[in-house]
């Protein structure tokens, strides 16, 4: 069994409001007005200069192509299914999980899940059974302070990054601790390169990085450079500068990023040339930059980009956020550090709905769409989806399900 419009599942989602998660974080555009007002008083000043001695990493744009996809799915006899793989979280003891969370994969099909209420990360099997806690909150070594981005290296080694603090901790396969660095930027969004270094997406206000969505950094964290704007140069005032990348797991020396706010998709080089340029012009994405939503209960979410998955046949598959179709204004109850309303996950799915869409980039075809009544919260591996959900008891838990294209053959 999987949702569709006919059968609504008592299966509920997250958007989380804290940065830094697994490329699934709604981050829209909360700071590109105000940081590109700012930038241009801060231009006037002294700030100029070092950014003009600043050198520019351009993306040559040669050999790339630029394909416009718009219209319905040209494959009318291929269809998306979902099946539910696994769920997990325990009702009882150290496998209780929390809301708002992220949750990752490695390649020996355990589960890593970690929460804004606790940084602290879980581990689960390919079953669903509790494994392990990684770390505790604090500010030590091999402690959290904040809910960690979690990227895996050879032997499924652990890189638990935090994008606010500029943190990282690295755990070997069996959960000791390795070292802890310090990356060059803080980032929104990240991913790790098979060469082991690390791509980040994030608004930079250094003279080197600033202008410029997409940053590279070697696999200690340092600073390399930084590269993506529409111009290939460090565009101070593009409106697209600013705008977060979803990335899918790099096949290959390769990588696809989305722009969170617009259906713009990108293939870049482990060295920051464009290979590909993609843009999906599609009637439930307006494309229209809309500001992110301060009243959720009163005003529906517009439409994101929330994940970004290659599969092995190299099809792209895009998930997006939009308006439930009966969308209606919610009361939302207060958050339980007392900030004022909130909206949990058991409600969000009665906010919004999922359209997943697949993308043949090589013919430049969009083959299959389908919305589903229900808010999915990305894609933990190729082909693999995550969901909220609760026990009996309103324990939150977590469930797997596994995208298929079924095409005539």
């Amino acid at each position: 069994m999987f949702p569709s419009r006919e059968w609504r599942p008592l299966v509920v989602f997250f958007t989380p409001e804290v940065d830094g998660g697994n490329g699934v974080i709604p981050i829209e555009r909360q700071f590109q007005s105000s940081l590109i007002r700012g930038l241009k008083r801060w231009l006037r000043g002294p700030m100029l200069v070092a950014l003009a001695l600043a050198p520019a990493a351009a993306a040559p744009a040669g050999g790339q192509t630029n394909v416009v996809l718009s219209g319905p799915a040209t494959c009318r006899q291929c269809r998306i299914e979902l099946e539910q793989v696994v769920a997990f979280g325990d009702s009882t003891g150290p496998g209780m999980l929390q809301e708002q969370s992220v949750i990752a994969a490695d390649q020996r099909g355990r589960f890593y899940v970690t929460s804004a209420y606790d940084p602290t990360i879980a581990v689960f099997d390919a079953r669903g059974r509790f494994l392990h806690r990684i770390g505790r909150k604090g500010q030590g070594p091999g402690e959290f302070t904040r809910r960690p981005t979690m990227l895996f290296g050879p032997g499924d080694t652990l890189y638990a990054l935090e994008g606010s603090t500029r943190r990282m901790t690295v755990f070997s396969p069996q959960y000791e601790l390795v070292r802890t660095g310090t990356l060059g930027l803080s980032y929104s969004t990240a991913v790790r390169l098979p060469n082991g270094r690390f791509l980040l997406s994030g608004v930079s206000r250094s003279a080197e990085a600033i202008g410029y969505p997409l940053h590279l950094l070697d696999q200690n964290g340092a600073y390399i450079r930084s590269f993506g704007s529409a111009t290939g140069a460090q565009d101070l005032f593009a409106s697209t500068s600013g705008t977060v990348r979803r990335f899918a797991a790099p096949v290959g020396e390769t990588v696809w990023t989305v722009r969170a706010d617009e259906l713009v998709l990108e293939r870049w080089s482990a060295d920051g040339k464009k290979l590909a340029h993609t843009t999906r012009q599609a009637p439930w994405f307006p494309n229209s930059h809309l500001p992110p939503n301060a009243n959720p209960g009163t005003h529906p979410d517009p439409p994101v980009v929330r994940s970004l998955s290659e599969d092995k046949a190299g099809l792209l598959w895009i998930l997006t956020r939009v308006q439930d179709r009966e969308w209606r204004p919610r009361t939302l109850p207060a958050h339980r550090d007392g900030t004022g309303p909130y909206v949990p996950d058991s409600l969000r799915h009665k906010l919004n709905d999922s359209v997943l869409e697949v993308i043949d980039p090589a013919r430049g075809a969009v083959l299959a769409t389908r919305t589903f009544d229900s808010l999915f919260m990305g894609f933990i591996a190729p082909n693999l989806l995550v969901s909220f959900d609760e026990d009996a008891d309103g324990n939150p838990r977590y469930v797997v399900w596994r995208a298929r294209l079924i095409s005539p053959r």
